[in-house]
This record gives C-alpha cells, sequence and structure tokens, in this order.
C-alpha cells in the first residue's frame, strides 16, 4: 500500500526505524528527550527542513524500500536535494508524464476543484473560531471558474486574513507624483509628492511612531547610521538597551555575509556609528560585551544610551544644507531652468521646498511602513 501522509521535520532529530515505524528522537530540555512514531506505511515523503536531523544511511535504505522519498530544505527553504527509491522511479516517472500529458481544460478542472477545498477549510477554520466571514466565502467559492481567472483565490486568501486581523491597512498609492530631472550641473535629482493617504503614516508619530528631530537624521551618512540611531534613540529614556547580535544586524540590514568577522563589524559599524552619533545627533552611546558564547563570543551588546545636547555647529550644518537647498532653487528658476513664479507663489516655493526636502529626508529615515504599502 502506498503511503498518504508527508511529513515535515522541523527541529533537531534523531531518526531510527525499527518495527515497521519510523521514529522521531527530540531533546526537549536537557537529558529530557520525546519520541515520536509513525507507521512507515503511512509515509510517502519525508521533508527535513530544519538544521542537524541525522539518520543512518540503513534507515535511509529501509524508507526507500518502503518507497519514501527524502526531501532536504536548504537555508533559502527551497529544495537542495531529493532522494527517491530506486524501485519506485518507475512509478514516478509514469504519473509524472501522465500529469504532463494532461489537456489544458482538466488542468483547469482540478485546479478549480483544489481551490475550492481551500476556500472551504477557510469557511470552516472561522466556523470553528467563532468568526464571521463564512458566508462571504462560501459566496467567493460559488463563483470559482477553472483556471481561476478573476483570482478568486487570491481575494478569498485576503478577506480570510483580514478577518483575524481587522486593522490591517489596505494596500495605499504612496507617491501621486515622482519626477526625474536634471540640476544646473547635470546631476540627477528625484522630486516627489506623497499620496494624501500615505501622509498620515508618514507623520502621524503618535501612535504609530517614535519623535526626533530631523536635524539629526540629515546629516548622517550611511544608513547603519541612521537605523543605529533610530534602534536607541527609542530607548534614550531607559538609558539602557540590551539586544542580540544576530538581532542587531537583521535591524540594521547587514546580510549575513557583510562583515563576517568581529574585528570589521565593530570597526565598520560600531565605532562608525558611535562617533557619527555623537558628533551629529541629540544622543551618544556608549557599548559593553553582554551574555558570552563559547570562545568569548558576542552573543548579546549592551548599549549605554545619553543624551547629547545640540551644537551651534550641527543647527549650522543642518541650516546652510537647507538654505543651500533652497537657493539652488531659485538659481535654477534665475537662469530659465525652471518655470518663473510671480511674486505672491515665492512663499509657497519656498515652504514647499522645505516641506520637500523634509519628506524626502524622513523616508530615507523611516523603515518600510507596512507590507502593503505599494507605489
Amino acid at each position: 500500500m502506498d503511503g498518504f501522509r508527508i511529513l515535515e521535520i522541523t527541529q533537531p532529530s534523531e531518526l531510527h526505524v525499527t518495527a515497521n515505524q519510523l521514529t522521531i528522537e527530540q531533546e526537549i530540555a536537557p537529558k529530557k528527550k520525546r519520541k515520536v512514531s509513525v507507521p512507515l506505511e503511512d509515509l510517502e515523503l519525508i521533508i527535513c527542513t530544519g538544521a542537524n536531523i541525522r539518520l543512518s544511511t540503513m534507515a535511509l535504505s529501509v524508507l526507500s524500500e518502503n518507497k519514501i522519498g527524502l526531501v532536504t530544505i536548504g537555508k533559502d527553504y527551497m529544495p537542495a536535494s531529493i532522494v527517491l527509491p530506486y524501485d519506485a522511479n518507475v512509478r514516478n516517472a509514469q504519473i509524472a508524464r501522465q500529469q504532463l500529458s494532461m489537456d489544458e481544460n482538466l488542468k483547469g478542472e482540478l485546479w478549480e476543484k483544489i481551490i475550492q477545498k481551500k476556500i472551504e477549510n477557510q469557511a470552516k477554520c472561522l466556523t470553528l473560531l467563532g468568526i464571521e466571514g463564512t458566508k462571504e466565502l462560501f459566496e467567493m467559492m460559488k463563483n470559482l471558474k477553472a483556471g481561476d481567472p478573476d483570482n478568486i483565490e487570491g481575494n478569498a486568501a485576503k478577506f480570510y486574513f483580514q478577518q483575524f486581523h481587522p486593522g490591517l491597512v489596505k494596500g495605499i498609492v504612496l507617491f501621486d507624483q515622482c519626477e526625474v530631472n536634471k540640476d544646473i550641473h547635470g546631476r540627477w535629482y528625484v522630486e516627489i509628492s506623497a499620496s494624501n493617504a500615505a501622509l498620515p503614516l508618514m507623520f502621524d508619530f503618535k501612535d504609530r511612531y517614535f519623535k526626533y528631530e530631523l536635524w539629526n537624521a540629515l546629516r548622517l551618512k550611511s544608513a547603519n547610521q541612521i537605523r543605529m540611531y533610530e534602534i536607541l534613540k527609542q530607548y534614550e529614556k531607559l538609558g539602557k538597551r540590551e539586544i542580540a547580535i544576530n538581532d542587531l544586524r537583521e535591524l540594521l540590514g547587514i546580510a549575513p555575509n557583510e562583515y563576517p568577522r568581529w574585528n570589521n563589524f565593530k570597526t565598520r559599524v560600531l565605532d562608525s556609528c558611535q562617533q557619527a552619533l555623537k558628533e551629529i545627533t541629540d544622543i551618544s552611546f556608549e557599548y559593553e560585551r553582554g551574555k558570552v558564547g563559547n570562545g568569548g563570543k558576542w552573543l548579546t551588546i549592551i548599549f549605554t544610551i545619553s543624551k547629547n545636547e545640540p551644537t551651534d555647529s550641527q543647527m549650522v550644518l543642518f541650516e546652510q544644507d537647507l538654505e543651500n537647498h533652497i537657493n539652488l532653487k531659485a538659481l535654477q528658476s534665475d537662469e530659465g531652468i525652471m518655470p518663473n513664479k510671480d511674486d505672491s507663489n515665492n512663499n509657497n516655493d519656498i515652504s514647499s521646498d522645505i516641506e520637500f526636502y523634509m519628506v524626502a529626508s524622513v523616508i530615507q529615515s523611516i523603515a518600510p511602513i507596512t507590507e502593503s504599502v505599494k507605489c
């Protein structure tokens, strides 16, 4: 009898085969293990997603004799290898050939049945949990057509998850207009007009974001420095923050292959950000080793955050940047590169320049607003 179950293993485990049973042994606490057994005749495929999953070649042979395949998943969560039983390859090839030879109408009908079952299960889940929306999902299922040309599957999934999270932000247009032009020096610049729907997400910091004076972020040289400022600024009043090194790298947007050596990470990221924040922003920090792993490896880092009063030179540099930006726009207008405006609009022009300068800076410095925002 062929198996019907697909087993996914995500935790460190040892696999053994005894008495036609697959035994999965996992350590749940020091010197404490749990065992789970599954009949071999029930299994069709085993997917090894987690790291440190061990089995012997003898166990692998027994699995193959019972026509059970094995798939290993790589770091990118894509199949890295597939082990198929030698004797069952003929049958698998026959199935593959039959699937490839299906006509398009049959494929569409099969896909329709799969999606119907998926939407039906979503509706049943809402019923079991006592959440409204079952009727709407069954209505969508009735309108499903072969091939799903109306994307009923996607709309049903969106509706289903919105019932669990009623506050999910719907997709919005982030910018009304985006123009790319050249300045008088031949350098490219971008002018962006944010939509009314997006402005509250950018500037309504009371409920969603913390506040900081704009000049703090404008003169920081790199994305690492801006993110480090935002990470630590939130904890200014507490004065301390302990964070795992891996979490810090992720928050800073540093890829796993960037600065793999601790000395490089310390010099290029920590020390660089420390100097920049002290010289430019309204906070400064010191850091020390927190929790330690094998061989003295830093597992966490403790930041001590203190207020750094803005100096006159910091504010002057900010004002000079803003003044240069406005002067450049005025120079472009005088030389005929940009349309001339009458005097009554001059104040509005400068005001819009300042607003654009702030919008561009905030967009550069804030984290992505929500995954559902679209441009």
